[in-house]
């Protein structure tokens, strides 16, 4: 009796955390989405694009898991993390980049433990997944 008590009590907190999450992702995909469409510049649409797909995503992925979607929720989890891999690359890429035309070696040794986390999440959620 008191086991269902405690399944019943985790139940209703589940449907409340994920429906707080789905109602803050919606908030704040709008937010981004009127940035995204309201500034007419190329390179914010550009650079404001994966921060929109991933909050997309995560509230896919707290639809998925209200509904007990295991399968939907994998794919929401991976498309996640390589629209945010993408994204990490392309900021360390750029910062590499700046690095080398400035021919700053401290700055290109700053950035070494960001492309080690990034090939470790690379390998742990997609090639190990």
């Amino acid at each position: 009796m008191k086991d269902d008590k405690i399944d019943k009590i985790f139940k209703i907190y589940e449907v409340i955390a994920y429906s707080i999450g789905i109602i803050v992702s919606a908030i704040v995909c709008f937010y981004v989405l009127n940035l995204q469409f309201k500034n007419a510049d190329l390179t914010t649409k550009i650079i404001l694009t994966p921060f929109t797909l991933c909050i997309l995503y995560t509230m896919g992925l707290y639809v998925a898991r209200l509904f007990h979607k295991d399968k939907l929720e994998k794919i929401f989890l991976k498309s996640y993390v390589v629209t945010f891999l993408l994204l990490w690359f392309g900021l360390v890429g750029f910062a590499t980049y700046s690095a080398i035309k400035d021919n700053q070696l401290s700055m290109l040794l700053f950035l070494i433990p960001f492309y080690v986390v990034g090939i470790y999440a690379f390998y742990k959620f997609i090639i190990k997944g």
